[in-house]
């Protein structure tokens, strides 16, 4: 009984690797280049004075297009507002993605929108701000396919196990990246945009009770002076000397055991993650080149495409029918 259950599960992530290819040929890179010319440097240059007025802009996008991918596919779903029939996904309390990532994508879609009116999808807004995040704090010059199109339908149900929680151990998380079609090698990747950005206490005050071997011990010691303060609601940083610089020091971090979440210090404890996380300590370029082609599948999962979905007029809701 277990090898079949083995076989049918290897059997599912090699259907879902072929249906993610299938997916990326539809996609292209100059899928708006005659119907849109100018959506790249509109996106650009809206992204761009919206995060240097406010620096969680960044962080909280490039979180919010992750949980999109992971939730749903790549869809805009998680931009949906609950209504009095149907809570949505973004209300999911792990979520935790700040409002200004909301009203970053609806700013630009306004700005999209008055140069190519119901053209560019939500979905697609989301893929090129998530880009323009990582570059904006220094990170690698990334480029996704397009011609996504809008899910029609968000439920709060859908979140739960599909994106990590905090407590999950190495194993269960190469599971869950596989079930999106997504390998050791991408969680690892991946797993190095908490390079920037914060967290809340509640997400790992379950470590500071001294027991955790997998702690620095004078780490914890700071961050149980930090969350004291206001609980499960105060936020520290992923990587406090640099929590606006896109770079490898998380990876250092996880080498002296200062990894935030349970979920970040067992990459340094797994066997299939641990030489990744060495290399990637030692080499930004790897490490940039790594995510580049990490960003690009992910950005890949679940996307509608063709006539399914549609084009929102406005992100956070469905167009009238």
């Amino acid at each position: 009984m277990q090898i079949q259950r083995v076989l049918v599960f290897r059997i599912g992530i090699l259907l879902l690797v072929h249906y993610t290819s299938c997916i990326m040929s539809q996609l292209s890179p100059n899928f708006y280049d005659n119907s849109c010319p100018n959506l790249l440097s509109i996106v650009s240059s809206t992204y761009q004075s919206l995060a240097a007025r406010d620096n969680v802009v960044s962080p909280s996008t490039l979180r919010l297009g992750m949980h999109d991918c992971f939730i749903q596919g790549c869809d805009g779903s998680i931009l949906l507002s609950s209504t009095t029939v149907n809570s949505a996904e973004r209300d999911y309390v792990d979520n935790d993605i700040p409002q200004q990532a909301f009203d970053t994508i609806e700013n630009i879609k306004r700005a999209v929108e008055s140069s190519c009116p119901g053209v560019v999808s939500c979905a697609d807004i989301v893929a090129l701000a998530s880009l323009e995040a990582v570059r904006f704090l220094g990170g690698p010059s990334l480029q996704v396919p397009l011609g996504r199109r809008d899910s029609q339908t968000s439920s709060v149900a859908n979140a739960n196990g599909n994106i990590p929680s905090s407590n999950l151990d190495g194993d269960q998380l190469i599971s869950l990246f596989a079930s999106k079609g997504l390998d050791a090698s991408d969680l690892v990747a991946l797993s190095g945009a908490h390079t920037i950005g914060f967290a809340k206490c509640r997400q790992f005050d379950f470590r500071l009770n001294g027991q955790d071997p997998f702690y620095d011990q004078q780490f914890a010691a700071q961050l149980r002076g930090q969350c004291s303060l206001r609980g499960g609601t105060n936020v520290v940083a992923f990587d406090p000397p640099s929590p606006f610089l896109f770079d490898n020091s998380y990876y250092r971090d996880l080498q002296n055991n200062r990894g935030l979440l349970l979920t970040d210090q067992v990459l340094f404890v797994h066997p299939q993650t641990k030489d990744l996380v060495n290399q990637f300590a030692a080499s930004q370029t790897q490490f940039f080149q790594a995510f580049a082609t990490s960003f690009v599948k992910m950005f890949s999962i679940g996307v509608l495409t063709g006539n399914n979905g549609e084009i929102r007029n406005m992100c956070d809701r469905i167009n009238a029918s």
